[in-house]
C-alpha cells in the first residue's frame, strides 16, 4: 500500500513564532522545561513571534483551563450530588449529558468563522464562571436549574476546548508539536487534579458554597489570563466559508488521517474500561486501586508524555506514531501477564505502571500527528472532527468491554486489545514525514 506524506498545511505569516537555536536545542527537552515555564514572557517584533518557553507557558495555562471544567464535572459533581442524596441513576445520567463534548464538532465551524480564538476563551470562560456563581449561590439539587448549570458548564468547556485547539493548531510550529503535546497531557491532568481534587477537600471543610466560589475564582484567573494571549491572523480567519470546511475535510491524505483517529488508540480504549474490575475481582482495595490508577497513573502518564515528546524531536512525528504506538500496543500484554501469573502485587502494579508510562508516549505521537494534520483555516473544525473519531472508537471499545471479558475472562481479553491495536499501527506505518521539523521561518 502506498505511504502518505505527512506535511503540515500552510501557516499564515502572522502566526506564532519559534526562534531556533539550532538542532540539538530543538532536540532537547526535559523536566527542565516545566521549570523554564516560569520565565516571564517575551514579546518579539511586531509579528508576534515569541520564544520557546513563552508558547509553552501560554500552553500550560490553556491547557489548565481545558481541564479544569472537566475536572469538575467528572470528580466534583458526582460527591455533590451523592452527599446531597441524588439516586445513582442520576448520577450516571451525568455521562450522557458529558456526549456534548463528543459532539463540539457540530458547532466547531462557528468557531473557526467568527471571531478569534481568544474570544471564544473569554466568553467561554465568563459563561463557566456565571454558572459557578449560580451554583455557590444557589446549590441546587437534581432537577431542571441543576441540568441546566451541567449543560450550560459543559457547552462552555467544549466550545472553549475548541478555541483552545484552534489557536494552538496555528501557533505552534512543527519543530514544538511533541513539546507543546508534552505540556498539553501534563496540565490538562494536573487541571483535574486541581479541580476534581482540591474542590472537595474545600468543600469538606469549608461547605459546598464556599467551594463553589473557589472554583468561580479559578474561572475568574484563568478568563483574565487569556487577555495575555497574541492575535491570530485575522486575514485567513475571515476568508473561511461553511463550504470551506467539507473541502479541508477531504483534502489529500485526510482519509488516511480520519481512519488513524478512530483506529489508532483502539486498544488502549478497550483495555482502560477493565483495569479497574480486574485490579477489584484479583483482591485489592478500593484505596490501592485508586491511588495507583489515580496519583501514581497520572504521575506515569505525564513522565511518558515528556518521554514522548523527546522522542517526536528526534525521529519527527510518523516514525514516533508507529514507534511510540508499538510500545502502547505492548503494554497491553502486561495485563494479559498479570491476569496469566495469578496478579501478584509487584507484577500487577508493574504491569499498571508500565501501561500508563506507554499510554503517556502514545497519546503524545497521536496529538503531535493530529496537530501537524489540521488545516490551518478550519483548525478547531478538523481536530474536532478527529477527536470526536477517537471518542467514538472509545465508548464502542468500552461499551462491548465487560461483554467480551464475561465471555472470554480477563487474560484472552487482554490479549484480544492487543490485536485491536494493531489496524492502528499498519495505517501508521503509511504515514511519512516531509519536512515537519524544518523551521517554519
Amino acid at each position: 500500500m502506498p505511504r502518505t506524506a505527512l506535511t503540515a498545511f500552510s501557516v499564515p505569516d502572522a502566526q506564532l513564532r519559534v526562534p531556533t537555536r539550532g538542532r540539538a536545542a530543538q532536540n532537547s527537552f526535559s523536566l527542565t522545561h516545566l521549570v523554564h515555564l516560569l520565565i516571564p514572557i517575551v514579546f518579539v517584533g511586531e509579528s508576534a513571534a515569541v520564544k520557546t518557553r513563552t508558547l509553552l507557558l501560554v500552553g500550560a495555562t490553556l491547557y489548565f483551563a481545558e481541564g479544569f471544567p472537566y475536572g469538575l464535572i467528572s470528580e466534583v459533581l458526582p460527591l455533590y450530588m451523592r452527599q446531597g442524596g441524588a439516586s445513582l441513576r442520576q448520577i450516571g445520567f451525568l455521562s450522557a449529558i458529558a456526549i456534548l463534548w463528543s459532539l463540539k464538532f457540530a458547532w466547531a465551524p462557528a468557531v473557526d468563522r467568527f471571531a478569534t480564538p481568544a474570544i471564544w476563551m473569554r466568553g467561554a470562560l465568563l459563561a463557566l464562571a456565571l454558572v459557578l456563581g449560580g451554583f455557590a449561590l444557589s446549590l441546587p439539587s437534581p432537577g431542571p436549574l441543576f441540568w441546566f448549570f451541567v449543560v450550560a458548564i459543559i457547552a462552555a468547556s467544549a466550545t472553549q476546548d475548541l478555541a483552545i485547539d484552534a489557536f494552538t493548531i496555528v501557533a505552534t510550529p512543527p519543530p514544538l508539536l511533541g513539546r507543546v503535546n508534552a505540556i498539553r497531557i501534563t496540565f490538562y491532568r494536573v487541571a483535574i487534579i486541581v479541580g476534581g481534587g482540591l474542590i472537595p477537600v474545600a468543600a469538606a471543610s469549608l461547605g459546598w458554597r464556599r467551594a463553589f466560589f473557589l472554583a468561580l475564582g479559578t474561572a475568574l484567573i484563568l478568563l483574565t489570563l487569556t487577555f495575555t494571549i497574541p492575535r491570530t491572523q485575522k486575514a485567513e480567519r475571515a476568508a473561511l466559508h461553511w463550504r470551506d470546511v467539507a473541502g479541508e475535510l477531504s483534502q489529500p491524505g485526510m482519509a488516511l488521517t480520519l481512519s488513524i483517529a478512530l483506529l489508532y488508540r483502539l486498544g488502549d480504549s478497550a483495555l482502560t474500561p477493565m483495569t479497574k474490575p480486574f485490579w477489584l475481582d484479583s483482591g485489592y482495595r478500593i484505596s490501592e486501586v485508586a491511588t495507583l490508577t489515580t496519583t501514581v497513573g497520572i504521575s506515569l502518564t505525564i513522565v511518558g508524555a515528556i518521554i514522548g515528546a523527546a522522542v517526536i524531536d528526534r525521529i519527527g512525528v510518523a516514525r514516533s506514531l508507529l514507534v511510540l504506538g508499538l510500545f502502547q500496543m505492548l503494554s497491553n500484554g502486561g495485563y494479559a501477564l498479570a491476569s496469566l501469573l495469578g496478579a501478584g502485587r509487584p507484577v500487577m502494579w508493574g504491569a499498571a505502571a508500565v501501561e500508563n508510562l506507554c499510554g503517556g508516549l502514545g497519546t503524545a505521537a497521536f496529538l503531535a500527528y493530529l496537530m501537524l494534520s489540521s488545516s490551518r483555516r478550519a483548525a478547531a473544525t478538523t481536530f474536532a472532527a478527529f477527536t470526536a473519531l477517537n471518542a467514538l472508537s472509545r465508548s464502542v471499545a468500552g461499551a462491548g468491554s465487560g461483554f467480551a471479558v464475561e465471555r472470554v475472562g480477563y487474560t484472552t481479553y487482554f490479549v484480544l486489545t492487543m490485536l485491536l491495536a494493531v489496524p492502528g499501527l499498519l495505517l501508521a506505518s503509511r504515514v511519512v514525514d516531509v519536512g515537519e521539523n524544518s523551521d517554519p521561518g
